[in-house]
């Protein structure tokens, strides 16, 4: 699975750097979910964002980027909900590869709108009864934007959120999200 994944993240990146007219970009940030269908509210589940992006320059202000990003969502009671059920968290962590249209907007500010999919690596639960078997792969849509605060640097706010359940016997959307990245262009080819 490892190397599965080492081989599709140099493919989508060693084949844009022939391509003209790019940027590649650098993320990091913090993810804040929830899964829709626990009994749980809020967004408790605190998580890491890392990865790349390559961003392909189109005309006026438009874009189509492609990411692989890792990504850590699930669901955590806060200390109300910790004797309503019989579970404080689900941690999910996904192996995320979006594909984004964006939209630049005046100078410094823009605006994106795609789909996605991850593949989960890794599920972690103090559930003693989670037996479910969770989907290998989720789909979800992506909303976001982001403001430019030098050249080179991007701050971007993006929820996701997914489109089918992610387990077989309960209706579960583990891909209700908020990511907030910064997002460095180390690379623009013209």
């Amino acid at each position: 699975m490892k190397n599965f994944i080492i081989i599709i993240f140099i493919i989508s990146f060693s084949s844009t750097l022939v391509a003209q007219g790019f940027e590649a970009q650098l993320i990091g940030g913090t993810s804040f979910s929830q899964i829709d269908g626990d009994n749980l509210a809020g967004y408790n589940n605190i998580g890491i964002t890392i990865g790349g992006a390559t961003n392909f320059l189109l005309k006026n202000g438009y874009s189509f980027q492609q990411e692989i990003v890792y990504y850590q969502r699930g669901s955590r009671a806060n200390d109300v909900q910790l004797f309503d059920d019989n579970f404080t968290y689900k941690n999910l962590d996904y192996i995320d590869f979006n594909l984004l249209f964006n939209k630049q907007l005046k100078e410094k500010w823009e605006i994106q709108l795609g789909t996605g999919a991850g593949k989960v690596l890794r599920v972690k639960s103090d559930d003693p009864n989670d037996k479910l078997v969770y989907y290998a792969i989720d789909v979800f849509g992506v909303l976001g934007g982001g403001y430019y605060f030098t050249e080179n640097l991007l701050i971007n706010v993006r929820l996701q959120y997914s489109v089918k359940s992610a387990q077989k016997n309960i209706r579960w959307f583990h891909n209700n999200s908020m990511a907030f990245t910064v997002r460095w262009k180390f690379m623009r080819k013209d």
